[in-house]
């Protein structure tokens, strides 16, 4: 149980780092958007093109999702129907 408990953890860890890596990508890219800087420099600076940016938004809101039903999941009270006492 406490092996589950601790790789439960570490996903955890490791989703939150990646969401905050995802985040911080995507508002250095939009900033340089919103101070008129062109695609092509932008992907000299960052690697990151418009479609990679795209792909980088789906992905953040796709790990925000799946948090979001996770923790949902978790505050559900157990059915009658899905706990069978012994």
């Amino acid at each position: 149980m406490i092996r589950a408990l601790d790789e439960l953890r570490l996903e955890g860890r490791m989703e939150g780092e990646l969401k905050g890596e995802l985040k911080s990508k995507i508002a250095i890219v939009e900033s340089m958007r919103n101070n008129n800087y062109d695609w092509p420099s932008i992907y000299q600076v960052t690697g990151i093109d418009s479609d990679r940016l795209e792909e980088m938004k789906a992905e953040l809101l796709s790990i925000q999702t799946l948090s979001l039903v996770a923790a949902d999941a978790m505050n559900q009270p157990i059915s009658s129907q899905q706990h069978t006492q012994y």
